[in-house]
């Protein structure tokens, strides 16, 4: 096919088991028990313009399923003849549905060095839908290439019903690993737990905005409910008249932001700025992806601030600082040990954002670069520290004897801990600081924008 052709597509949809398996699996015990793969073996595209789609991963068993075709055959059939879909974003609906169908049991994969896009029914006439359901499919699709929990929440607080919303929602609980249905607005806004101090607060943000919301007593009645629906509209949200995580975080109400504001909380990506319009609602969100395009990223919200953890391989201090300084932000400033865990909590399980080895004496872990650095000359060791903001230093995390005179020089601040002796790092927990020089690097920063 890739001699004759241009551009080449394989689906393969294989129902059947290795026949012989289980028999190579226990002919040698203890030897190649486990070694012969069921189901079908990796396969990889050489040629250029190619693109091969198999109806389960390495390893896994298709499913023939319980009507005329297959889960695979069934998704295919119903995404691949979209008008003007593309076929890469075709196919990632096929995943979800098939994973859905098959609760995680079966999930497709596509193998492709397709350069271009490529459109099964590019020239058919899309149908008519109203402007609510046009609207909505831009934002899913833009949902669907975020591919983030957080990217579905957006979605859903945005469009709660319509023809989308139900493939939204699995796809959700896909991400979240299964479980029940979403929760209603109100049970949202109870799981808050909101005090009357905090609900007072939110009236008189809401009343500074120019919104009806009656007395500022702490108790939401019926012009409270509707100033609340009438924020949400202007933030472009689900009309509800029930305070949720996004409208806490636009009022900053201090106290309820939670870490679960984190795009992904395992691991840095990249973002494209045209995705998060429309479903981000804080344009902070969308200058930083503008200004860090190309860098993988993390991002939350934590007391009326936006931090995100980007991942930049054999980066100096100074290079870090050059970065936040382009999105006209800076390096992080920490002043509790409630921001310190939010911080370290956006990035604590990508790996990659660590660099861990043995110097001799210790084992170590280090982490990304915040906004800390000593005075020049200053009175070794804690002497002249102090926030590239200018803000007091009224809360450290220093690792214990830190910092030190280890080193001339050593006047910027990383995440980082250690162990005595030559030992495994892999649950090390990296959240306290140490003080490092020009000479170092780091695998991350973290910028704060205000």
């Amino acid at each position: 096919m890739e001699r004759k052709a241009s551009l080449s597509l394989l689906f393969v949809d294989a129902c059947r088991n290795n026949p012989i398996a289980d028999r190579l699996n226990a002919s040698v015990e203890g030897v190649t028990r486990g070694a012969a793969l069921k189901g079908l073996a990796p396969v990889s595209s050489t040629g250029s313009g190619t693109m091969i789609a198999f109806s389960a991963s390495p390893g896994q068993v298709a499913y023939d399923g319980v009507g005329d075709n297959s889960p695979f055959t069934t998704a295919l059939v119903e995404h691949l003849s979209s008008p003007s879909l593309e076929v890469g974003t075709a196919f990632k609906r096929v995943i979800r549905d098939v994973r859905i169908k098959t609760n995680n049991l079966q999930s497709p994969q596509i193998v492709s060095n397709i350069a271009a896009e490529f459109y099964f029914n590019a020239s058919a006439p899309a149908t008519a839908v109203a402007a609510s359901d046009f609207l909505a499919q831009i934002d899913f699709e833009k949902a669907e290439r975020i591919a983030t929990a957080r990217g579905w929440q957006l979605y859903l607080a945005k469009h709660q019903s319509g023809s989308f919303s139900d493939s939204a929602r699995a796809a959700l609980r896909l991400l979240e690993g299964g479980g029940g249905g979403l929760v209603s607005p109100q049970e949202a806004e109870s799981r808050m737990k909101l005090t009357q101090s905090q609900r007072k607060e939110i009236q008189l943000t809401l009343s500074d905005l120019g919104y009806d919301i009656g007395a500022a007593d702490g108790n939401f009645g019926q012009k409270t409910r509707r100033a609340i629906s009438r924020y949400q509209k202007a933030l472009g949200l689900t009309e509800t008249g029930y305070v949720n995580s996004i409208v806490a975080n636009r009022l900053e109400l201090v106290g309820v932001t939670r870490t679960d504001s984190a795009v992904s909380a395992d691991e840095a990506r990249l973002f494209d700025p045209e995705d998060l319009k429309g479903l981000e609602t804080d344009e902070r969100t969308i200058r930083a992806a503008q200004c860090l395009r190309g860098k993988e990223i993390i991002y939350g919200e934590f007391g009326g601030r936006l931090y995100v953890a980007v991942y930049d391989r054999h980066s100096s201090w100074q290079t870090a600082k050059s970065a936040a300084q382009r999105c006209e932000a800076h390096l992080a400033s920490i002043s509790s040990k409630a921001e310190n865990d939010f911080i370290y909590g956006l990035f604590e399980t990508d790996d990659r954002m660590f660099e861990t080895g043995f110097d001799g004496s210790v084992s170590y872990k280090m982490g990304p670069w915040i906004g800390l650095e000593q005075d020049p000359g200053a009175r070794e060791p804690r002497g002249g520290w102090r926030w590239l903001t200018g803000e007091p230093m009224n809360y450290n995390n220093w690792l214990p004897n830190r910092p030190n005179e280890h080193k001339q020089g050593d006047d910027f601040a990383m995440f980082y801990a250690h162990l005595d002796g030559n030992r495994d790092t892999a649950d090390l927990k990296a959240s306290t600081w140490d003080d490092m020089g020009p000479q170092n690097s780091s695998h991350g920063y973290i910028i704060e924008f205000r």
